[in-house]
């Protein structure tokens, strides 16, 4: 048997010295159509064999091998070399029938996120049609390429080619890997100074997950984690990557600066006879916690109401809070609306000469000066003061009156003011 000597042979050859080997040639054996045939080989003073033409690949000094025609006439050859030097042997397997047809199928590149393409190439020897099933359909060329479009999963493409020789099919897959997803939140996404918010997120499609901003290290692919006291505002980024690619979140957490402390403290009534009950309203605003004191006494909400009573002297209620706005105190008064009115006894009349026979005093009152509506007589002579209740707040105006044993009363005295809130 002859053939020519190819690349492959060349490789064999430099590691060959001079030829003293012997080589049996292999057996050809004629096969059907799409059949096998056995090639057999003996050589002796050989170390090592290559194989070239229908076959290749390092081989055995001495074996058997099984083959498939792929082309008939199909030429196989086979190079020994040992310390002697090179021989080579050619056998031919001929086809007694018609060839099968022999299909590849590829995908470039196999692997692809959603929504990406890849080309599909194919090419057939022995095949006068082709028919596309599974992912694509229809007929095809013996020979071509074609892009699958857009992708949205996984799809497997089969092409079956048919000639004399029988029918032959090959299959390819497109494995479609999904993008990954990641969600990230800050509960709560706003909060006063030094106050903490919790961050949670949750991966799909991730494998590892990196923080960086406010905070910083490995993180699991979803969890949660609190930040915090805060002082500013701050930003939060997760960067997580999977087969699928990489996706990034960030989060923001506000810091809130809070308003000034103020705390409006007010009476209703604020003034009122002896023994009554007047109720007390506050509204705090950047505070926290309040103390009352005074007229009261104990904790209190930021912002509410209380019934003060029965109150029977002037009370001052105090109330102290604290909290991120600062510090206020804020005081209110209930005054009893009762009028003190107190005077000197007269010792002498108009015209100088002693008082004799006063009997008691008159006092006279009114919301308008030099208008009095309204008197108190007080009807012993040594009583020199009286207290009343006073119907309303505003501004009272009072003078007094001497009595004699007569019923004749002095002119009056100077007049005073008294003014309730």
């Amino acid at each position: 048997m002859r053939g020519q000597r190819g690349h492959r042979d060349q490789n064999a050859v430099r590691h060959c010295d001079r030829l003293t080997s012997r080589l049996v040639d292999g057996i050809a054996t004629d096969c059907t159509g799409g059949g096998a045939t056995q090639l057999s080989w003996t050589s002796q003073n050989s170390s090592s064999c290559y194989a070239s033409g229908g076959w290749s690949g390092w081989k055995s000094t001495t074996g058997q091998a099984t083959v498939v025609p792929s082309k008939s006439p199909a030429e196989y050859r086979l190079t020994c070399c040992g310390p002697g030097g090179m021989k080579r042997a050619v056998v031919t397997v001929t086809q007694s029938g018609a060839m099968p047809p022999v299909v590849s199928l590829a995908a470039s590149p196999p692997n692809v996120g959603v929504g990406e393409a890849t080309q599909l190439t194919w090419s057939s020897t022995n095949a006068t049609s082709c028919a596309a099933s599974g992912a694509w359909f229809g007929t095809k060329a013996t020979n071509g390429t074609e892009s699958t479009g857009p992708l949205s999963g996984s799809a497997t493409y089969t092409l079956d080619c048919s000639g004399v020789g029988g029918t032959s099919s090959r299959a390819v897959t497109v494995t479609v890997t999904q993008a990954p997803t990641l969600s990230l939140t800050a509960n709560p996404a706003s909060v006063p100074g030094n106050r903490t918010s919790t961050l949670t997120w949750v991966g799909s499609g991730v494998d590892a997950c990196i923080a960086s901003g406010g905070w910083s290290g490995s993180r699991p692919t979803s969890g949660s984690a609190t930040v915090g006291p805060l002082t500013t505002s701050t930003a939060y980024t997760l960067d997580c990557t999977g087969a699928g690619g990489a996706v990034t979140r960030n989060v923001a957490v506000n810091v809130t600066q809070p308003p000034p402390a103020s705390l409006p403290l007010d009476a209703n009534p604020r003034s009122m006879a002896s023994n009554g009950a007047s109720t007390l309203t506050w509204i705090g605003s950047g505070v926290e916690a309040c103390i009352a004191s005074g007229g009261w006494s104990g904790s209190r909400s930021i912002s509410g109401s209380a019934t003060a009573g029965p109150i029977t002297v002037d009370t001052t209620y105090t109330l102290s809070c604290t909290g991120t706005g600062g510090n206020a105190i804020a005081m209110t008064a209930v005054v009893i609306r009762d009028a003190r009115v107190a005077w000197q006894a007269p010792t002498t009349n108009t015209d100088g000469s002693p008082i004799t026979g006063l009997t008691g005093y008159k006092v006279y009152y009114g919301t308008s000066p030099g208008v009095y509506t309204q008197s108190v007589t007080v009807d012993d002579a040594t009583t020199l003061q009286t207290v009343f209740a006073l119907p309303a707040d505003g501004s009272w105006y009072f003078v007094v009156t001497a009595i004699n044993a007569s019923g004749r009363e002095s002119a009056s005295s100077p007049e005073v003011t008294l003014t309730l809130p």
